[in-house]
């Protein structure tokens, strides 16, 4: 090594003195995210030049993200995302009358005040699915729709995913039957993948249907199971007063089951519901 080079470079190390101006740390935010890829994307799709972005997608359960965070020891800023219109906390207050445990405050991001237009083309697959809660004029509907179920498809590639998320996007939309029919006559034909997307909206509307009429035999059954109750419940005791109809209208399937099993024995209203006369 060449001597002069190294006293040099030691004596400068010691000598030198900044002389110009003193330039302040940058602000910097750490989001931790539960998912590995989604909600990091979506976050990432926000540019932000203003300050220094640590976006981490741990793929953790809550409680393991909050010690992978606090081991991190970086500053952490909670966001939340608000899918609906209106005035919006910044803030979280935990705890009782007397005394508070937990407070913080976090990023607020409301979805209704983004424009939907700036985020149709995005590569971002939370930006897409959300489009639906993006604010948007009444004739965009259809076309906001269409890019949400377009984004879906060609940006997930799990099979499962995209089934869980088209029930997503139909039920933020709420197309009527006409606007449906509208999209699939106008906007699904010039889609590349209008063959995937068709299949998704089939299964995912056959699979609700389903679940429609599972729901509708069992409050059908409880309703006729009211309806027997309570007529038992008159011949033998008169009129039934008001708190018994309130708990009957309240009741699950297997209390009325009890309550029918006890009418023909109990010697008033109150023992049907198991209480001392």
């Amino acid at each position: 090594m060449n001597r002069r080079r190294f006293y040099r470079r030691k004596r400068d190390s010691k000598s030198f003195v900044w002389k110009g101006k003193e330039k302040e740390p940058g602000k910097r935010i750490l989001i931790v995210c539960e998912g590995g890829r989604t909600e990091p994307n979506y976050f990432r799709s926000f540019r932000i030049t203003s300050v220094h972005v640590n976006i981490q997608g741990k793929g953790m359960n809550t409680d393991s993200l909050v010690e992978e965070t606090i081991r991190m020891k970086e500053e952490a800023v909670p966001a939340v995302i608000f899918l609906r219109p209106g005035s919006h906390p910044s803030s979280l207050t935990l705890g009782g009358d007397h005394k508070t445990y937990l407070w913080f405050r976090y990023i607020v991001c409301d979805l209704a005040s983004i424009p939907a237009e700036e985020h149709m083309e995005s590569d971002n697959i939370i930006a897409r699915l959300n489009l639906p809660n993006m604010a948007f004029p009444p004739e965009q509907k259809i076309a906001v729709y269409a890019s949400a179920q377009e984004g879906l498809v060609s940006l997930e590639e799990d099979i499962g995913k995209q089934l869980k998320y088209t029930e997503f996007i139909d039920l933020y939309a709420g197309l009527d039957d006409a606007e449906f029919v509208r999209y699939q006559e106008e906007y699904l034909p010039k889609s590349p993948q209008k063959e995937e997307i068709m299949g998704l909206i089939e299964f995912g509307r056959k699979e609700g249907r389903k679940e429609g009429e599972r729901k509708g035999r069992k409050e059908g059954r409880k309703e006729g199971e009211v309806l027997t109750l309570n007529k038992l419940m008159t011949r033998r005791f008169g009129i039934v007063p008001g708190w018994a109809e309130e708990r009957l209208g309240k009741a699950e399937e297997r209390d009325l089951e009890t309550w029918i099993d006890r009418v023909l024995d109990a010697g008033s209203v109150e023992e049907v519901f198991g209480q001392a006369s």
